[in-house]
């Protein structure tokens, strides 16, 4: 899945996903496309949940689970709906791992050899999003030590692409999704300086189309600063599982997303990583790929919310 151009905001404010992966005949292990793609959303009042078993009510606890909800609804309306121009860093690490049989002494062993190919790109990130439209577009400046200066450049990682990452908490909390999701809230819990609360993410009578996940909230404004998702609810995750023997691994994926470069009141993404490794039935885990994306050096050039607009002369 690869975007390129122009797409409207109701179309996926996050996609995020692994390539197919061409390994020689050595090579164990391999994948398909594992993509995420959260719907935009338009601004609907969001549904009451006091009663329910394991959630709180907002005239119990004004600093609980309906409380933070009301305030992610605002926080991401505020988000999809900002004037965005901004050019950043794109550094991206990629180690791919490919494993060979050692000794004869069989699939598995202590013997097993691990063979790693390792990936880095440097890009130049831009983001525009201007009346409802999104537009990204990266240059290539380094690959693997070596310099160029490649326009309109795609993502060369053979594994794990992400693109639209600052809009991921959209999908989760904007005020019409809400309605399709379970929150359960959790302990408190700092990520850098910022003190949360941690949300667990369910969809509704268990529908398998939408994503599961976990989110860190921010106790002062409802600012999401870090998003898990489990692989297990993501599009494409069935053709993952068919390319392994069930019945001698379990695959298992994790995708972090931190936001924690602030402007105007938004977050930014500041990393992003992606883990894929398998377990054995003894309980040994095989790493099998890992890419890591840092968004550093980031410049402004326009971030406006409606407040913003609206006090401009």
């Amino acid at each position: 899945m690869i975007v390129t151009g122009e797409k409207p905001m109701d179309e996926a404010p996050l996609i995020a996903g692994c390539r197919e992966r061409r390994s020689p005949p050595a090579a164990r292990f391999r994948g398909v496309v594992l993509a995420l793609g959260l719907a935009a959303v338009s601004l609907l009042p969001a549904e009451t949940r006091g009663g329910e078993a394991g959630f709180a009510s907002v005239a119990q606890d004004p600093g609980g689970l309906d409380h933070l909800l009301a305030a992610c609804a605002v926080y991401c309306g505020k988000l999809s709906a900002a004037v965005l121009d901004f050019i950043c860093e794109e550094r991206i690490e990629e180690e791919i791992y490919d494993y060979n049989r050692g000794g004869g002494i069989g699939f598995f062993s202590s013997s097993l050899q691990r063979n790693t190919e390792r990936n880095r790109y440097l890009y130049d990130y831009q983001m525009v999003r201007w009346e409802g439209t999104v537009r990204e577009s990266r240059t290539l400046l380094q690959e693997n030590r070596r310099k160029t200066n490649e326009a309109r450049a795609p993502l060369k990682t053979k594994r794990f692409y992400s693109y639209r990452s600052v809009y991921g908490p959209v999908g989760f909390f904007g005020r019409d999704r809400q309605p399709l999701f379970d929150y359960e809230l959790g302990s408190r819990a700092k990520v850098g300086d910022v003190w949360t609360r941690v949300i667990d993410i369910k969809p509704k009578d268990g529908r398998v189309n939408l994503p599961s996940g976990k989110a860190w909230v921010s106790e002062d404004g409802g600012r999401i600063v870090k998003l898990e998702m489990d692989a297990a609810s993501l599009e494409g995750y069935e053709k993952v599982m068919n390319t392994y023997d069930l019945n001698r691994v379990t695959p298992r994926f994790k995708t972090e997303h931190l936001y924690e470069v602030e402007k105007n009141g938004l977050l930014f993404p500041s990393r992003t990583v992606f883990r894929e490794s398998l377990r054995t039935p003894g309980g040994r885990r095989i790493q099998v790929s890992r890419t890591e994306i840092s968004y550093v050096n980031y410049r402004f050039f326009t971030v406006q919310t409606q407040e913003t607009i609206r006090k401009e002369p």
